[in-house]
């Protein structure tokens, strides 16, 4: 392998790993959103059944 092989290889990795450490901080800022809507939904359904 060429350093030039050996270069392109490692830029490459290292442009995988950063597209995947921004899906996970796209996929982690999403998942909170999700969890206060579903907190709204259930306070929403709890107090029409306890009229709270």
């Amino acid at each position: 392998m060429t350093k030039y092989e050996k270069g392109f290889k490692a830029g490459y990795q290292k442009a995988q790993t950063e597209y995947k450490r921004k899906q996970l901080i796209k996929e982690n800022i999403r998942l909170p959103d999700e969890l206060y809507f579903l907190e709204a939904q259930m306070i929403h359904a709890s107090e029409e059944l306890f009229g709270e």
